[in-house]
């Protein structure tokens, strides 16, 4: 089963409780729903897409199935775990989001890197052999595809 979430539409200063956002989401390439929340502390509104074929409901179910057969996230509140369910999936389908939105801006005006201490910025005025020369240890995420560039930020920040 092939769940993405694209056209994701975030606001930051409407999310107060919970994400204030939309997007859909595909079910294996083919637009499935339509989902959003107002960020007031509510649960996320799911529209079925009317260009859907198929059952809406019992595919819903066969994702929510699928969704609970993943391995349990952690919670330090939880120590059997929480079961994914399609509104935790989309939460972190956003965070997801934001998390790349906010990689992207930082390279896209400074040089981002991991060093043993650490992950940190420079310029881009600085040349990156400088950065190579004085931490030889270095790991340049501007360097990196994207999706390692974006593991490495997460785990740094989190």
């Amino acid at each position: 089963m092939d769940l993405t979430m694209k056209a994701i539409k975030h606001s930051e200063w409407a999310s107060q409780e919970t994400f204030c956002y939309q997007g859909n989401v595909y079910l294996d390439g083919k637009l499935f729903a339509h989902v959003s929340n107002d960020g007031h502390g509510g649960s996320d509104r799911v529209y079925g897409n009317d260009k859907f074929k198929g059952d809406y409901r019992e595919t819903r179910n066969a994702i929510d199935e699928y969704l609970n057969s993943l391995p349990k996230d952690k919670s330090e509140w939880f120590p059997e775990g929480l079961s994914k369910t399609f509104e935790s999936w989309c939460h972190e389908q956003v965070v997801n989001f934001l998390i790349r939105k906010d990689v992207r801006r930082i390279m896209s005006k400074k040089y981002l890197f991991k060093c043993d201490d650490g992950l940190f910025d420079v310029s881009h005025n600085v040349n990156p052999a400088r950065i190579l020369r004085d931490h030889p240890e270095a790991v340049i995420l501007n360097n990196l595809p994207e999706a390692e560039a974006i593991a490495i930020y997460t785990k740094e920040t989190s």
